[in-house]
C-alpha cells in the first residue's frame, strides 16, 4: 500500500508552505482568545449565582487573571523570539486549558482566583507570538493583513463560544457553569494539537534556536530593518525608545476598553431583562462580524497607515461601547455589538504593522512581548474598575462609559503617534 503515503505527500507538497502554519495559527488564536479570554463573559452571570459572588467580586477575578497576564507577557514575546513560536504557544494553549478546565471545579472565590492566575499566565505565551506570526511570512505590504487573517480566529472563537456557552448553561442546572468551563478546556485542548501538529516559524527565521540567515527575496526595508536591531541589545532597540513606548500606551487603552465590554456584556444585558440564550446570540453575533475585522484592521493600516488604521478603529469601539451603555433594548445592543465587532480583532493587525515598521520583523515578537504587557495593565484594571462602580451605582453603565472614554484617549494618542512610523 505505498501508493497511498505517495499521494499523501504530494498533496501536502502541493500546499503552499504559508498555507498549514497560518492555518493553525488562525485555530489557535481562535481558541486563546475566543475560549480562554472571553468565555468568561458569557459564564460570568451563573458562575456568580452558582459561587455568591458579587459583582464585584467578579471584576476583581478577572482582573487578578488578567494582572497574571501582565506579568507572563514580556517574557512570552522574548521566549518566542528565543526558542520558536510552536514550543511556546503550544505550552500556552496547554496551560490555557488545565485553568480553564480547573475553574470549573472551584468552590469558592480563591479556587476560582488561582485557576485564573493560570489562564491568565498562561494566556500570553499562546497569544503574543501570533501576533507578530503572520506578518513574517508575507511580504512588507501585506503584514497588517496576515496578522488580521490569523487574528481573526478569535472572532471565529467569540463565534463558537457564544453559540456553544449558552446550550451548556442549562436553565435551573446548577452544575451547569461548570460544564461550560469544562467545554471551553476542551476546545482548547484540540487546538493545542493542532498547533504542534503545523505550527511552525517560516524558513530561516531568527525566532528559531539554529543561526539565521539573509533571506535573499527579503525586500529592502525588511532587511534594513532587521539589520538596524541585529547590531543593538533588545534593551536598546526597544525598551529605550520612546516612539514603542507611545504604540504601547495605545495597545494599553485598547485593553481596558475591549475587556470591560466583553467582561460585563452578559451581565449588562441580563439587568436589561435579557436572557442568557438571547445575549449568547447577540455574542455570536459580535463574533461574526469581527472574525473579518482583523482583515479590516489590517486593510486599513496596509493602505493608510497604522495611526489613521486607529482613530477610525477607537472611533467604532467607542461609538460600541457607548451605544451598550446608554440604549436599552435589544436594536440598542444589536448595533452595539455590530459597531463593537466590526472593530474588535482590527487593533492587534495595525499595532502589529506598526511595531514591525519601527524595530523590523526580527524583533517583533520582543517589542509585542512589550506591548501586550501595557495591553495587559489595561486589562487587569479595566474589569476592576468597571466592577466597583457597579457595586457602588447598581449600574454597569458607567463602567462601560469608562471604557468608552478611554477610547477617546486612545484615538487622540493614535493621531499624535501617527509622524513615528514616517521617522
Amino acid at each position: 500500500m505505498p501508493a497511498l503515503p505517495a499521494a499523501s505527500h504530494a498533496v501536502l507538497a502541493a500546499i503552499p508552505p504559508a498555507v498549514l502554519p497560518l492555518a493553525a495559527a488562525f485555530i489557535a488564536y481562535l481558541a486563546a482568545q475566543g475560549f480562554g479570554r472571553f468565555g468568561f463573559g458569557l459564564v460570568l452571570p451563573a458562575m456568580r449565582d452558582g459561587l455568591g459572588l458579587s459583582t464585584g467580586e467578579m471584576g476583581l477575578l478577572a482582573g487578578i487573571g488578567l494582572a497574571a497576564y501582565l506579568v507572563s507577557s514580556v517574557p512570552a514575546g522574548a521566549l518566542a523570539a528565543r526558542i520558536g513560536t510552536r514550543l511556546v504557544v503550544v505550552g500556552g494553549l496547554l496551560g490555557t486549558a488545565v485553568g480553564l478546565a480547573a475553574t470549573g471545579f472551584a468552590d469558592g472565590f480563591l479556587l476560582a482566583a488561582l485557576a485564573q492566575i493560570l489562564v491568565g499566565a498562561s494566556a500570553p505565551a499562546a497569544i503574543v507570538p501570533l501576533l507578530a506570526f503572520g506578518g513574517r511570512w508575507v511580504s512588507p505590504s501585506f503584514r497588517g493583513r496576515a496578522t488580521g487573517l490569523v487574528v481573526a480566529g478569535g472572532g471565529t472563537g467569540l463565534l463558537l463560544a457564544g453559540l456553544l456557552v449558552p446550550l451548556l448553561l442549562a436553565p435551573g442546572d446548577s452544575l451547569a457553569w461548570r460544564r461550560a468551563w469544562w467545554g471551553l478546556a476542551g476546545g482548547v485542548l484540540v487546538a493545542t494539537v493542532v498547533a504542534a501538529l503545523f505550527l511552525r516559524d517560516p524558513p530561516g527565521s531568527r525566532s528559531q534556536p539554529e543561526p539565521a540567515k539573509t533571506d535573499r527575496g527579503a525586500s529592502a526595508d525588511t532587511a534594513s530593518a532587521d539589520l538596524a536591531g541585529a547590531g543593538r541589545p533588545i534593551g536598546q532597540s526597544i525598551y529605550r525608545r520612546a516612539s514603542v513606548w507611545r504604540l504601547a500606551l495605545i495597545f494599553g487603552l485598547y485593553g481596558v476598553s475591549y475587556i470591560v465590554y466583553g467582561t460585563f456584556f452578559a451581565a449588562h444585558l441580563e439587568r436589561h431583562g435579557l436572557d442568557a440564550a438571547t445575549a449568547g446570540r447577540l455574542w455570536s453575533l459580535a463574533g461574526l462580524v469581527a472574525i473579518g475585522s482583523g482583515f479590516f484592521g489590517g486593510v486599513l493600516a496596509d493602505r493608510l497607515g497604522p495611526s489613521v488604521a486607529l482613530v477610525i478603529l477607537f472611533t467604532l469601539q467607542g461609538a460600541g461601547m457607548a451605544t451598550l451603555a446608554l440604549g436599552d433594548g435589544i436594536g440598542w445592543f444589536t448595533v452595539s455589538v455590530l459597531v463593537y465587532g466590526v472593530s474588535m480583532w482590527g487593533f492587534p493587525a495595525a499595532i502589529t504593522k506598526a511595531c514591525t515598521e519601527l524595530v523590523g520583523p526580527t524583533l517583533a515578537p520582543a517589542a509585542l512581548g512589550l506591548m501586550a504587557t501595557i495591553f495587559a495593565v489595561g486589562q487587569a484594571g479595566g474589569p476592576i474598575v468597571a466592577g466597583l462602580l457597579a457595586d457602588l451605582t447598581g449600574s454597569l453603565a458607567p463602567g462601560l462609559l469608562c471604557g468608552a472614554c478611554t477610547d477617546a484617549a486612545g484615538l487622540a494618542v493614535a493621531w499624535w503617534v501617527r509622524r513615528d512610523s514616517r521617522s
